[in-house]
């Protein structure tokens, strides 16, 4: 089995992981902490992270040599989202599963727990000016749906795990005010499932109880 990982994970999401994998008849939960433990020792071990300076997937890994991918709070940051993932679906397996923590929210430190939605605020030109690597793209979750079914993915499921208690249209950019963009959605858990027959059905993985925020209208 090859994974992609990173050690900043809690172990607590790795548990639940485990329970999805074990669940599926491929791994024991003993086996894969063992295969955890010597990665994080640097022993070799059937985890294996790789690091590349352009993230070209397809040339860092063999085609169709991937079953499992995990990603905390990466996809915000990939400014060609539609590459990225058709990267993925080269080097991922038929029945591939990818779990992909997805922070939607502003990165900003000093803005972030006042007014999460702030990168949504500007119009396209504006917040282009200020580019700089890394800036979160500003996709929103049925964007990332899209773009998993337009490259051979299935059962996408997209299951909240922070929310405003308003989503607050007002004073948004233009293209995020329509509903679809489910502004009160502020991080999201992504599973999917590349079409193939080699796993059953992906359902949500329940890393962490969803966390609600005051309204920050005032």
């Amino acid at each position: 089995m090859s994974w992609v990982t990173q050690r900043s994970v809690s172990d607590s999401l790795y548990e639940a992981l485990f329970s999805q994998i074990t669940a599926a008849g491929e791994m024991s939960a003993d086996q894969m902490r063992g295969e955890l433990a010597r990665t994080r020792k640097g022993d070799p071990s059937r985890i294996n992270s790789v690091v590349t300076q352009d993230f070209d997937l397809a040339s860092a890994f063999v085609e169709d040599s991937i079953d499992l991918v995990f990603s905390s709070r990466a996809f915000e940051h990939f400014d060609n989202i539609d590459a990225t993932v058709s990267g993925l679906s080269i080097v991922c397996r038929p029945g591939a599963i990818i779990v992909a923590l997805i922070d939607l929210q502003t990165h900003s430190r000093w803005i972030k727990h006042k007014d999460p939605n702030n990168i949504y605020r500007y119009p396209r030109w504006l917040y282009d000016l200020f580019w700089f690597r890394e800036q979160p793209n500003r996709l929103r979750p049925r964007d990332y749906a899209e773009v998993f079914e337009r490259h051979g993915w299935t059962d996408i499921v997209l299951e909240p795990v922070k929310q405003l208690d308003d989503g607050r249209t007002d004073a948004l950019s233009t293209e995020f005010m329509d509903a679809s963009n489910q502004m009160d959605q502020l991080s999201v858990v992504l599973c999917a499932r590349k079409k193939g027959d080699q796993y059953g059905k992906v359902s949500a993985i329940p890393l962490v109880e969803e966390e609600r925020l005051p309204d920050v209208s005032s």
